[in-house]
């Protein structure tokens, strides 16, 4: 017996200010449809997490922070010599230099605006194929589920980000009289920063944009349904494109300068997207 699909919902019919937003990967749609969504600990939360959840950003606004924070997450993971997006680079020479670069000029003492120079003046010609391998290997094969959960049931809105308690807890552990040791952690409670954008709370408590199930919870596939474009798609780049239009109608033009590479990444996302498009628009025509 075949399982009921995932039911589906436009963005027009959802509450862009509460709506709760997960991202997941294509490949476990099926799983999905079968189990709902189990509480794991993600390749990229290994040795930072603690324990098992399930992750969500409320609301449009949400949605928005998170994609700023996990373009930069990703960015520091190609750039800074971790090797993650090998195909990035034609030699070691040139994996080399953008080390040595993200190093020299990552913005650790730096206030927002200085932030947000860093990331948008990366070298174009990096930054753009850093995009379209990120948009290819990693966007679009995921989905968007909105979940009907309950805070206070399912998750706590108070919860506490684990990163950032952890980043308290070492400074709160060192000597107070032990200056060097002091300073080396205040570097490190500034790098998450640059990440976590100036828009994120300075405390130990979950952002809007980085929410979590409490641990363990799972969630029951009666409450997920499939996000989807008026048009029907559900690639998380086109969800993501429509819901910054969307957001253009909603928010003031002052809103969007917190942002520090959102709308670099946009714009370049529109502009494939349309490339895609007549591609596939000439293979028709030549065929």
């Amino acid at each position: 017996m075949n399982e009921k699909e995932i039911p589906r919902i436009k963005i027009s019919e959802i509450d862009l200010n509460n709506a709760l937003f997960h991202f997941h990967p294509k490949e476990f749609h099926e799983e999905v449809k079968q189990k709902g969504l189990e509480p794991r600990i993600g390749s990229n939360a290994k040795g930072i997490e603690q324990t098992e959840k399930i992750f969500f950003s409320k609301g449009l606004d949400g949605v928005l922070k998170l994609w700023d924070v996990w373009i930069k997450w990703e960015m520091k993971h190609a750039f800074n010599g971790d090797d993650k997006y090998p195909e990035l680079f034609n030699n070691n020479n040139e994996i080399l230099i953008m080390k040595d670069y993200w190093t020299k000029y990552y913005p650790v003492d730096g206030n927002a605006e200085e932030i947000k120079l860093f990331f948008q003046n990366i070298p174009k010609e990096y930054k753009e194929k850093f995009f379209s391998i990120l948009i290819k290997s990693k966007i679009e094969n995921q989905e968007y589920y909105i979940l009907d959960i309950e805070d206070g049931k399912e998750y706590d809105s108070n919860d506490i980000d684990e990163i950032k308690q952890k980043l308290k807890n070492d400074y709160d552990k060192i000597d107070k009289q032990d200056y060097p040791s002091l300073l080396k952690q205040q570097k490190k409670i500034n790098h998450a920063r640059v990440l976590y954008g100036s828009y994120s709370k300075n405390d130990i408590y979950m952002d809007n944009w980085n929410m979590h199930t409490k641990t363990g919870i799972s969630i029951d596939k009666d409450k997920i349904k499939l996000l989807q474009t008026e048009t029907g798609a559900t690639d998380v780049l086109t969800i993501l494109i429509e819901l910054y239009d969307i957001s253009k109608y909603i928010f003031e033009p002052s809103y969007f300068e917190q942002f520090d590479i959102l709308e670099v990444f946009i714009d370049y996302a529109k502009k494939e997207l349309n490339q895609d498009y007549n591609n596939e628009q000439n293979k028709k025509i030549h065929r």
